[in-house]
């Protein structure tokens, strides 16, 4: 009895790996017939060879409880096990269709922070084919349980977990004698599947400085007869560089003919936490963690509160998710207001700016200079809008992930494109809303009004909808935009970045500009350098922009090292793009440890 037991229990293992290879496949959408046999091979055994490995968990927890339980309560708990385990895989996968990578710590991060829930969306379009999932799931493998297989099943089963778990270990010693022509594809095949080993230099430094303590960043030394202009940022969430024009944003196109207009511009982030945090600190997103830990509030904002300066901070979603309360505004908590009542982005960016109305009316004939600071979030996935702003149809109805992850068309895509662009439109008139309360308070020819986005947006320009997933153009190129006193208005064609900021403004200050690399890294966006290297930082590591290629950084969880062009198109020679760049990527990965404790 105790063998046909272990037998069953063998054959539930067996069975899942080949319902988790099945449900898998979809990580080999990016084997193509071009690919030589060795590539797409490489493909193949990648995916079979994770599903192995990843099946050792319920596996020895359905071994465990062979042991322990017995009868009906046996066969359910190693059901319920196993029924899990297929779940997470089916997640996993949707995942990877949506966004392009697979469930990590950042992912595990982000469902686990307060305030994560007004800014994901998930609708019972979502939930129900999970629901669906398990009902079908459960039962069945609880019968797979209860079975008793004869002696050509058991060995049937054992031959399956075991080439599984050997195609793990064949793997590593064959790609470790691969031609290195096709390392690049090969890599690119293998990190589809949802679970791979490597290291490299670069990942294992970034990891190592992720364990650093930040140093003591000094405050930029103000004149006490400086001058002292008012500061309003307005950051639209997943603003593209493109998305402002005549018919989507008329209110801040109109306000950009008025503006210096940066239009070779870059988030220094590709997504919320690394694009706000580099805009308000100057420094690479590599130093969140150690800023994090540290509790360490931006030089920016320590030297405006010195000066005397009062701060309002309006945002739509918790500043808690990221980070912020415990990065950006640790020193002025208090004013910070993201607890709107609204039930939508939508509503809760309008109550934003009713909320600064009433603050400013409250200001009238005060001396006091301020710094004002608004996250707007409706043109955040799913793109909030009120029925009264929809301007282009048609425009998708609801966003349904878990559909939308298994491909879409053409038709679909404009339709989501749409609905974004009718959330620009709205955000649009919140901005004309809060520049028309400046006006009418009497504070506009004293206060320095900046736009720009935290990050951009992709629309399957490269395969994927939405931002955090890699460093082309449509996700770090956003609008900047500056006017007020001392900016003279035109066009700005040389490289600007978002960690230009806090330098700029405190040089409208009257902060001393030679030592500004003290606390800075970034240049003063007033007078720009006519060529310069960027970065860019995400949870998966850092992109290098350059002249003509862009080097992708991996942290351990983030990939492995690889170059691209300036359309995000893989080159063939990763190790020479490397070589070649070493002398800039030198300086790069010193600016990001200049700030850490040794």
């Amino acid at each position: 009895m105790n063998e046909k037991r272990s037998a069953s229990v063998l054959l539930l293992w067996a069975g899942n790996i080949l319902l988790g290879v099945l449900l898998s496949l979809s990580f080999l959408g990016r084997v193509t017939p071009t690919d030589s046999w060795q590539v797409a091979s490489f493909g193949v055994f990648g995916l079979v060879s994770s599903i192995g490995i990843l099946s050792l968990v319920p596996g020895c927890l359905s071994l465990l409880l062979n042991r322990t339980c017995i009868g009906a309560r046996r066969n359910w708990s190693m059901a319920a096990v196993w029924t899990l385990a297929v779940l997470v895989l089916f997640i996993d996968t949707r995942l990877h269709g949506f966004y392009g990578f697979h469930i990590n710590a950042m992912v595990m991060s982000v469902l686990f922070t307060p305030g994560v829930e007004q800014s994901i969306s998930i609708g019972w379009a979502d939930i129900l084919p999970l629901g669906l999932l398990s009902a079908v799931l459960l039962p069945a493998q609880a019968w797979f349980a209860a079975r008793q297989p004869g002696r050509a099943e058991t060995r049937w089963a054992g031959a399956v977990i075991i080439a599984s778990l050997f195609s793990f270990i064949a793997l590593q010693f064959w790609e470790a004698g691969v031609d290195p022509a096709l390392k690049g594809p090969i890599a690119e095949r293998i990190d589809a599947a949802p679970l791979t080993m490597h290291s490299e230099p670069l990942s294992d430094f970034l990891g190592q400085l992720d364990k650093r303590e930040l140093m003591e960043i000094p405050n930029p030394a103000l004149p006490a007869n400086g001058p002292r202009p008012n500061f309003l940022i307005l950051v639209l969430d997943c603003l593209r560089a493109d998305a402002i024009d005549a018919e989507t944003a008329p209110n801040m196109f109109a306000f950009q003919k008025q503006s210096r207009n940066f239009k070779n511009h870059l988030s220094a982030g590709n997504w919320t936490q690394h694009g706000i945090f580099t805009l308000l600190y100057g420094i690479h997103g590599s130093y969140w963690k150690p800023a994090l830990r540290a509790k360490a509030s931006p030089p920016l904002i320590r030297s405006l509160d010195q000066a005397g300066y009062d701060f309002r901070i309006y945002a739509a979603a918790a500043q808690t998710f990221p980070a912020f309360r415990s990065t950006c505004w640790v020193d002025i908590e208090d004013s910070v207001f993201d607890d709107f009542p609204g039930r939508s982005p939508a509503e809760r960016d309008a109550q934003g700016a009713d909320e600064f109305a009433r603050w400013l009316s409250q200001r009238e004939d005060s001396k006091t200079p301020f710094f004002s600071f608004f996250l707007l979030d409706a043109t955040h996935q799913p793109y909030d809008f009120p029925d009264e702003s929809v301007v282009f149809t048609p425009y998708e109805e609801e966003i349904r992930y878990i559909p939308i992850s298994f491909g879409t068309d053409s038709e679909q895509r404009q339709r989501i494109r749409n609905r974004y662009r009718n959330s620009v439109h709205y955000a649009d008139t919140i901005v004309a809303q809060i520049l028309l309360q400046l006006e009418q308070s009497g504070e506009a020819e004293n206060t320095v009004v900046i736009i720009t986005g935290d990050h951009g947006e992709e629309f399957w320009e490269h395969g994927i909808w939405g931002h955090a997933t890699n460093f082309s153009r449509e996700q770090v190129e956003v609008p900047f935009m500056m006017r007020g006193p001392g900016i003279p208005p035109g066009t700005e064609s040389r490289p600007t970045s978002h960690i230009d900021l806090p330098r700029t403004l405190l040089a409208l200050l009257g902060a001393d500009q030679e030592n500004a690399a003290d606390w800075s890294l970034g240049e003063n966006m007033l007078n720009p350098l006519s060529k310069r290297v960027r970065v860019s930082a995400g949870w998966q590591g850092l992109g290098i922009r350059m002249d003509e290629q862009i080097l992708f950084l991996p942290t351990p969880q983030g990939g492995r090292a690889a170059a691209f062009d300036l359309e995000w198109q893989r080159l063939d020679n990763t190790s020479a793009a490397f070589e070649q760049a070493s002398p800039t990527l030198k300086v790069i990965l010193g600016e990001c440890e200049r700030f850490l404790k040794p």
